[in-house]
């Protein structure tokens, strides 16, 4: 019989090396769901109480103001604010930090807001409002710390910043031995740079291609401002 290659169960050495190369690929995506699944246990492990609760710091939040409880939309206002509320912590009781001024080391109050909800979440109802929740925010337009559209709420003033202590009344038991073995595989990831890697095959789709999802740009980005304001009032209409 003629020898034929092309009906023959015989690999080559380049369909070997390819096969190596593939399982070499599955291992470290296995390695990766492990540490997933190493994670998600060590966070689901409950916490247990304290027998003699402590202070540590102080915890800065926004309340409603006390003129404000005594109107009817009250109960309304208190709701939203669970969902926009943003919390601080610090050791210092008037949240002070170190600020260089004229050459000079003084300290100044850090600033807080309520939550900045993004165009994503908006869309989306991350946080889910409601219609009427909805119609108490405004679109802000870009800056250098929120450099995309975005939403704030447009009436600030009903809610001020109250500090407390931050009372500490539970602790996350330990798992040395989940721990333990969490931190081999984070290690190994760290130091044989598979991050990335691992992100890639995980994607993969086919014989070798990779989905990749194109970015979709801006069609608002570094435009004019009366460029933007147009757009939003054309979106209004």
């Amino acid at each position: 019989m003629l020898y034929s290659m092309e009906y023959s169960r015989i690999r080559s050495a380049r369909d070997r090396k390819r096969a190596v190369l593939r399982q070499k690929h599955k291992n470290y995506i296995k390695l990766y769901k492990k540490r997933e699944h190493l994670s998600d246990t060590i966070r689901s492990i409950p916490p247990e109480p304290l027998e003699n609760p402590y202070q540590k710091g102080w915890v800065r939040s926004f309340v409603l103001r006390e003129d404000q409880w005594q109107t009817p939309l009250a109960e309304f206002y208190h709701t939203l604010l669970s969902k926009i509320n943003t919390e601080h912590y610090g050791m210092d009781k008037h949240f002070r930090r170190p600020k260089k001024r004229r050459r000079k080391h003084v300290y100044a109050t850090q600033k807080q807001q309520l939550k900045v909800i993004c165009t994503w979440y908006w869309e989306r109802n991350v946080y889910e409002l409601s219609e009427r929740e909805k119609a108490c925010f405004r679109p802000a337009y870009p800056t250098q710390k929120h450099p995309y559209l975005h939403y704030v709420f447009s009436e600030p003033w009903r809610f001020v910043l109250k500090v407390k202590p931050n009372i500490i009344t539970h602790t996350r038991r330990k798992n040395a031995e989940l721990e333990s073995e969490l931190a081999r595989i984070e290690n190994y990831i760290t130091r044989h740079h598979l991050q990335g890697a691992v992100s890639r095959w995980k994607g993969k789709k086919g014989r070798g291609r990779y989905r990749t999802q194109k970015e979709v740009p801006d069609p608002l980005r570094n435009k004019p401002r009366h460029l933007i304001e147009e757009v939003y009032r054309n979106e209004k209409k």
